[in-house]
């Protein structure tokens, strides 16, 4: 059973028809509502009802909606306008409004000729200003679509020769503007072909009145030419219905012209080894120029920039993948290249998950390069051809940059460094033109600036082209050209498709003063369906197809192809691109106001069938007046920014959701993006970015809610300028304003800036109680990341003072982590669970959390600050085993990656080495280190303990008095060295006093060490404690820790085994414990000992007395 149609007719007097025909006519504001509905789509009832009746209460305008809603639905009997939030038009009603609005994006025009009513005419709106605003605007653009319907048939039928008829369509456009210079020129011209030449010059005469009465002024140059020819009777006529098939040879001239000199310099530059930059004005012949060179070399590969790219992260190099991929080239590529590819291009499989750091942005960059390297690269190429960069993204730029630079020649990179890029001049955006200057400037590449073609040049171009040979014509050619090789081709192009170019050249040549105007007059001659084809085209501007066009359209997919056929043979597309890029932007600034946001709003719906990229989609919705539909597109492309590590992207396409949805009145939406933009920035560390973004945030800021978050945002900003007072300052007024709110994770992110700046003041006051509200928080919400957060930073804040309760913290949120799948902060948490077990002398657990920690890092290729410190940690634990060739890799390892604080890491990791070195027995060269690393630490950004106790240790071992005292005066300048490091200082500083000195402070720090539960340390104060007395001649004191404890590092192995020889000696039982300690330094000689450390280990004299089994002269 058929559902039975309605139809509104609102051009015109506005009305309803049924089934049955009846027509009954809508009150005023229900025919608003069906026109509007019509043409906006689906509408918010709030946004409706404040159009409808503004000066009445919210509450009472719905009401008055639904009562008119009430009304339709019993008059009709069918629910015509549906929904409850959102209201839109029931499907089974039609609307002749959206009919012709079809027909006009679909270049149908002549369909729109049947409906010629105005929008609701004679309907008044005074006391609905913003309606009645929106009804002018659309009042004047279905006016604009009438004219454009009479003006495309008007046309069709002077091509046809239907000149009587065309006349009447004249004199409805002056009718409908009787201003006009275009109806007037119109009038006169068919006046003309239809042979009155008397009408036609009234006609001229009729316009000048009209406009010296109305305006004062006299018509334009162009209708004062047309009279003149018509008075001289040398208009030219076209031949009806005559198809005009271009030569060949005018479709591409078969010889390159005219560029010798240019030639003679690209042939010195590519045997120089280097690259080539063609510069010049749209149609100088660059491309052209670039093609004919390479060809002279075998094949090459061309790659071209398109408009549109540049607002679309990597769309030039994801085009120029899938034209490089064969199933050769796939078949070559590693695996891990192809994981890596796939985060663009299907075709290589699942993407690997999103990039979290730059180590893992590198890697696809790398995998990039190894595409290029096995496509277009191949020993095969003559080179490579990159058209048009200037309409280049930014992230293609960075990767094709990195691809082409990284590569050594020996393995391909002089293959892929042979390049030619073409570019306008003056039209390089700010991402490209700063890297090309400084190729240039660097010597890699040479750029040419190609001039206008020289007369030579152009006769051998008019030449190949069939101009007649004479020399007033080519002369008159020359000049209007001006030397542009694309200018030329158009004129005579438009000469030959208006039936000039078999005669002597008409007195006033069709040369507009640009090219795109010229260009402009061709597309006159297209068809309504065929100049709507390439509208739609260049409304999508790039990789668009057939299909896609009909889809942009809403029109049959055979109708588009034979319109496209169209556009094929007139040279306006080739394939699916547009001939010339002069030829696209010529199509997209004559695309009508009224037609064009028709079109983005096709072009969005068809891309978001075919999975458009999101940014691209969301401009469609822009420029088609739909902010509310761009914005979620916006979000979509920020999310895909981020996950491709593009962090200024991101920030970029947030801040254009915020101001979609701030255009679309979601304000509170639009600051929630617009926050999340700012928090970008602090990735990229954008210290100017980030204050403008936080000042505009704070004039948008209307909650309690909104103004805690611009307050985080302005702590976040002064932390990261080390502005103590501001970040405490702007965190306490934002917690003041997420306690009004109720947003207990807002007040969890500000009580964390206020711990970020006690950090930053060494914790002048306990931070306990903010980290313990944190803690709370995250239990009532709950939350297990505000819960998580809070144990890592309790864990950061006791690690020096209460390592036990730092480790408890830190595997808690390390756990926490886990669960929620977040490597980056459980790696984090990890880590610090390692260096507690480490300052708590517990080695096994260490080991353990080291498993733990690169379980994490095997899950990315980021993380190289935690990767840094796994290696540090290793080389830690490592040393304190006594395993020093192990220890030396990791710390080798360590050494090699850059780091975010690379300054403090590298004092830390030189600190690890004198020790290294030391236990190695290097005495000259841990020295050296010691010293330098002691000389560098004053300006350092090291603020911490551990390089100097380290440094202070050395030297103290080396018995280097002086030095070891400079560096204790070093250690004790640190503000806080902490429970572990303080209890170190002071073992080291127990070295330099004599041994009856000694003895109180090594106990002072065994009983510190056992009551913070040091074990490591406890064990090496009983060591040093017991080797005092021997010193001193005193008995030793029977040990207390357990004989399987180990000093965890604090003191070497050697020093650790060597006393307890003496003391079992000292017991008489120093036989056994003897042996025991031969075998080991004989052992880690072979084993643990780097070959070049081999001799200056045993060289120890300490070594070598117990080798020698005199234990007694330790």
């Amino acid at each position: 059973m058929n559902m039975p149609v309605w139809r509104a007719e609102v051009l015109g007097p506005a009305q309803l028809r049924g089934p049955n025909q009846e027509a009954l006519f809508p009150e005023r504001k229900l025919a608003a509502s069906l026109a509007y509905l019509a043409l906006e789509g689906a509408t918010s009832r709030s946004r409706l009802v404040g159009l409808l009746w503004p000066d009445s209460p919210e509450a009472t305008a719905r009401n008055n909606l639904s009562q008119m809603l009430r009304r339709l639905r019993l008059t009709t009997g069918r629910e015509l306008i549906v929904g409850v939030d959102q209201v839109q038009l029931a499907p089974e009603l039609t609307v002749d409004a959206l009919e012709v609005r079809d027909l006009a994006a679909q270049g149908r025009l002549a369909g729109r000729l049947a409906h010629s009513g105005e929008l609701l005419a004679g309907l008044p709106y005074d006391d609905c200003p913003d309606f009645a605003d929106w009804l002018t605007a659309e009042r004047e653009r279905f006016l604009e679509w009438h004219t454009a319907a009479i003006r495309a048939e008007l046309l069709r039928l002077e091509r046809e020769g239907e000149y009587g008829p065309a006349l009447s369509l004249a004199r409805s456009m002056l009718d409908l503007d009787p201003v006009s210079e275009e109806a007037f020129r119109h009038t006169m011209r068919l006046h003309y072909l239809n042979g009155d030449r008397p009408a036609a010059l009234k006609a001229y005469h009729r316009c000048q009145d009209t406009l010296r009465r109305e305006f004062g002024v006299d018509p334009l140059p162009e209708t004062a030419a047309l009279a003149r020819e018509i008075d001289r009777g040398t208009l030219p006529v076209l031949s009806p219905g005559k198809a005009t098939v271009l030569p060949l040879a005018v479709q591409r001239p078969p010889h390159l012209v005219g560029r010798e000199r240019e030639w003679i310099q690209m042939e010195a530059a590519w045997a120089a080894g280097q690259g080539i930059l063609l510069a010049g004005p749209p149609g100088v012949g660059k491309t052209r120029l670039a093609q004919d060179f390479l060809a002279a070399r075998g094949p090459y590969a061309r790659f071209e920039a398109r408009p549109g790219d540049a607002n679309v992260p990597y769309s030039t190099l994801t085009r120029a993948w899938r034209d490089w991929l064969t199933p050769v080239v796939g078949a070559q590529l590693p695996t891990w290249a192809r994981q890596e590819l796939a985060r663009l291009a299907p075709e290589f499989g699942p993407p690997p998950p999103p990039m979290t750091s730059q180590e893992e942005k590198l890697r696809f960059f790398a995998a990039g390069a190894e595409l290029l390297l096995r496509s277009v690269a191949g020993p095969g190429l003559g080179g490579q051809i990159y058209d048009d960069v200037q309409y280049m993204d930014a992230a293609s730029t960075e990767l094709s940059t990195y691809a082409t630079s990284s590569v050594p020649d020996a393995q391909g990179g002089d293959r892929l460094r042979r390049l030619i890029l073409t570019y306008r001049t003056g039209e390089l955006p700010p991402h490209i033109a700063p890297l090309l200057a400084s190729l240039v400037d660097a010597g890699q590449f040479v750029r040419i600036e190609l001039d206008p073609l020289p007369d030579a040049g152009l006769d051998a171009l008019m030449d190949d082209l069939g101009v007649p040979a004479d020399p007033a014509a080519r002369a008159r050619l020359r000049e209007h050209s001006g030397g542009n090789p694309l200018f030329l081709l158009e004129t005579v192009r438009h000469l030959i498709e208006t039936g000039q170019s078999e005669r002597a050249l008409p007195e006033r040549l069709p040369l507009p003063p640009k090219v795109g105007q010229l260009i402009g007059r061709r597309l006159t001659l297209l068809s309504p369906p065929a100049l709507q084809a390439a509208r739609a085209a260049a409304t999508l501007q790039r990789d668009f197809d057939v299909e896609l066009v009909a889809q942009v359209l809403g029109a049959p997919l055979f109708d588009v192809m034979t319109a496209w056929e169209e556009l094929g043979a007139a040279q306006i597309v080739t394939g699916e691109r547009f001939s010339h890029d002069a030829v696209y932007e010529t199509v997209r600034q004559g695309i009508p106001a009224s037609v064009g946001p028709l079109l983005h709003r096709g072009a969005a719906k068809a891309l978001e069938r075919s999975g458009g990229h999101p940014a691209r989609i969301a401009e469609h919705w822009e420029e088609g007046g739909k902010p509310a539909l761009a914005a979620p597109e916006w979000l979509n492309a920020a999310e895909q920014a981020r996950s491709r590590y593009l962090m200024a992207e991101c920030a970029r396409t947030l801040r254009r959701a915020g101001d979609a949805f701030w255009a679309a009145g979601e304000q509170d939406r639009a600051f929630d993006a617009w926050s999340d933009a700012t928090s970008r920035l602090f990735d990229l560390e954008d210290r100017a970015g980030v204050e403008a973004a936080v000042r505009g945030l704070f004039e948008h800021a209307r909650t309690p809610r909104q103004k805690a978050v611009a307050y985080r945002l302005r702590s976040s900003a002064c932390q990261m300028d080390r502005d103590v007072a501001g970040t405490l300052e702007a965190a306490h007024l934002g917690m003041a304003c997420a306690v009004q709110a109720g947003d207990g994770r807002l007040e969890a992110q500000l009580l964390e800036s206020l711990f970020a700046a006690s950090y930053l003041q060494e914790y002048p006051d306990d931070p306990t109680p903010w980290l313990t509200r944190m803690m709370e928080i995250g239990v009532a919400l709950p939350d297990q990341d505000v819960q998580g957060t809070a144990h890592a930073l309790f864990a950061m804040y006791l690690q020096d003072r209460r390592p036990r309760d730092a480790r408890t913290h830190a595997e808690a949120s390390e756990a926490i982590y886990r669960a929620l799948g977040k490597a980056v902060d459980g790696v984090s948490c990890a880590q610090k669970s390692v260096r507690a077990c480490l300052t708590l002398g517990d080695l096994e657990a260490a080991e353990a959390g080291l498993r733990r920690m690169a379980a994490y890092l095997d899950t990315g290729e980021g993380l190289t600050t935690q990767r840094l410190l796994y290696f540090e940690k290793r080389a830690v634990l490592a040393l304190a085993r006594g395993e020093y060739s192990a220890a030396l890799v990791h710390l080798g390892h360590a050494l090699d990656l850059t780091a975010v604080h690379q300054a403090v890491w590298q004092s830390l990791l030189q600190g690890w080495r004198v020790k290294l070195l030391t236990e190695l027995g290097a005495r000259e060269e841990a020295h050296d280190t010691a010293q330098t690393l002691l000389a560098a630490l004053p300006g350092s950004a090291n603020r911490r303990p551990e390089p100097r106790v380290l440094a202070l240790e050395a030297l103290a071992d080396l018995g280097d008095v002086d030095a070891a005292e400079a560096a204790l005066r070093a250690v004790e300048r640190v503000p806080f060295a902490g429970v572990y490091w303080g209890a170190r200082r002071d073992l080291a500083h127990a070295r330099l006093l004599p041994a009856t000195q000694r003895l109180p402070l090594l106990d002072t720090v065994l009983n510190h060490a056992r009551a913070d539960g040091l074990e490591g340390v406890a064990l090496a104060a009983e060591v040093r404690r017991n080797a005092a007395r021997l010193d001193l001649g005193l008995a030793p004191l029977p040990w207390e820790a357990d004989a399987g404890r180990h000093p965890a590092g604090v003191i070497g192995v050697g020093e650790w085994l060597g006393v307890r020889a003496r003391v079992a000696q000292a017991q008489g039982d120093g036989e056994t414990a003897l042996a025991a300690l031969q075998t080991w330094i004989r052992r880690t000689a072979e084993l643990d000992v780097p070959p070049e450390y081999r001799t200056s280990f045993l060289g120890q004299s300490r070594l070598r007395a117990l080798l020698q089994g005199e234990a007694a002269r330790l």
